[in-house]
């Protein structure tokens, strides 16, 4: 029996319905049930009561099968979702069926109705009540009260005027009419503001209990948007430390690879002043002259080798310095050279760079942070250029000086020939932990750094789509103190 009622309340309810919705087309079909369950059952208890069977008698007990009839009706329209036709049914036609249509279509009025009629107005008017929306229906719902007022208080005289029949009860009812009147609009006005008041009570619990969900929802985002801020900063944590003990670690061994670079050039330079001193004492044949060309060939080669290898040794001691890096005047081009060539080793096959450095002029910055940046935007387009299989892959680097009021501003382009961004991802670009990488190839957060640290020097980045490729365009003021 539970699991019908539970069927036969949650008729026609469907996912896109609000709670209020659904408080409403419950209600209405356990109103619907209810009356079904009660016209079958005083039918019943009405034919087995039946002591004659004029036409009076049949119209008077199968109006409770037409009701029954018609909630059946409600409930397949409440099926289907149309729960205004529903509702409408449910608030209108009881009163047609039960009271009015035999009395005024069929003149059919029994002596027991001027009993329990005025009672079933009561009752109907109370499930009408209970399907109005206050204080959405506020206006409908003072009509519908104010009407079934005045049909309790004229529904005699209405009785009489449809049937000739004179029964004892009528005199009675005409003796005490002022006292039965006061009695029936007593309890209506009694029951009707009860469930006005009960009504208005349960919309004030409603609007606080969607303010205090609402309140709940935000205090879930917020919680939420905490939890997600939280695992970022754990996230940005773990990497810095990891960056910081590559760079211990990097800076660790451009130092150990230093030291014996500077016992071979030393000696090197050794050899090479012997080797002159030496000749000055002796004189050498032709045979003797070419081998003495070929080692001082050697000592070219070994110097100019340990010169190159000092060089990119220094570079990378200067990108993976422990120091606490200050802004300073810096070359800016060299900043980008370092960069590449910490990059070398990442440039895929086929990918083509070519630089174009029209900057002369040195800038105000962080030498670090700004190297880790172009770092950053490097190594992304260096994966966008040999990501897909183009005729022409190529990375282009620019630099470059514009005037800008008071102001000059260092340009740096970073071209690749790599496909376009979508335009639904462009505004993405700079999120923290946004890749287009498959898993485990990045984590989102080189682009982001950039974008921070191009900003920490009052600067910014853009990114467009070229017809060629993707540009990143970096603008720095020159002499901005940070």
């Amino acid at each position: 029996m539970r699991k019908i009622w539970i069927w036969i309340s949650f008729l026609g309810i469907t996912d896109n319905d609000n709670s209020a919705d659904r408080r409403e087309v419950i209600l209405a079909n356990r109103v619907n049930f209810i009356l079904l369950v009660l016209s079958v059952v005083l039918f019943f208890i009405a034919e087995s009561n039946k002591r004659e069977s004029s036409s009076y008698e049949i119209i008077d007990n199968y109006r409770l099968l037409v009701q029954a009839f018609v909630c059946l009706l409600s409930m397949y329209f409440s099926y289907m979702s149309w729960h205004k036709t529903t509702r409408f049914l449910l608030i209108t036609v009881p009163l047609l069926v039960l009271v009015f249509l035999p009395a005024v279509l069929f003149n059919v009025v029994n002596e027991d109705n001027y009993l329990y009629f005025p009672n079933v107005l009561i009752a109907l008017s109370i499930f009408g009540q209970l399907l109005f929306n206050l204080p959405k229906e506020r206006i409908k719902y003072l009509i519908f009260v104010l009407f079934y007022l005045i049909l309790i208080v004229f529904l005699e005289t209405i009785l009489w005027h449809c049937t000739e029949r004179q029964y004892d009860i009528t005199r009675i009812i005409k003796q005490y009419f002022t006292f039965i009147k006061t009695t029936q609009v007593s309890i209506y006005v009694f029951l009707t503001s009860s469930v006005y008041y009960l009504k208005t009570l349960n919309s004030s619990f409603e609007v606080e209990l969607a303010k205090k969900n609402i309140t709940l929802d935000q205090q879930k985002e917020e919680i939420q948007a905490a939890f997600e801020n939280l695992k970022n900063t754990q996230n940005q944590l773990v990497q810095t430390a990891k960056m910081a003990s590559l760079g211990v670690f990097t800076s660790g061994v451009a130092h150990e690879i230093n030291n014996p670079l500077n016992f071979i050039q030393g000696g090197s330079e050794i050899l090479s002043k012997s080797c002159k001193e030496l000749l000055k004492t002796i004189e050498l044949d032709e045979d003797q002259k070419k081998v003495y060309s070929q080692i001082e060939l050697s000592q070219d080669m070994i110097f100019e080798g340990t010169s190159r290898a000092s060089e990119i040794v220094k570079r990378i001691m200067e990108a993976s310095s422990r120091g606490v890096s200050v802004p300073e005047y810096a070359d800016v081009n060299r900043l980008l050279d370092n960069a590449l060539l910490i990059l070398k080793s990442k440039v895929p096959e086929g990918v083509k760079i070519s630089t174009d450095f029209k900057l002369q002029q040195e800038a105000f910055v962080n030498k670090t942070r700004l190297q880790q940046a172009f770092i950053s935007i490097l190594d992304n387009a260096f994966y966008a250029a040999g990501k897909y299989e183009l005729r022409n892959k190529y990375v282009k680097i620019s630099s470059e000086l514009k005037k800008a009021q008071d102001d000059e501003i260092v340009i740096v382009s970073i071209f690749n020939s790599g496909n376009p961004i979508p335009e639904e991802n462009l505004s993405r670009v700079f999120d923290p932990f946004f890749t287009t990488k498959e898993p485990g190839e990045g984590a989102g957060l080189g682009l982001a750094m950039a974008y921070g640290i191009i900003h920490e020097h009052e600067g910014s980045i853009e990114v467009s789509n070229e017809p060629k490729g993707v540009k990143f365009t970096i603008n720095l003021p020159i002499k901005k103190q940070i």
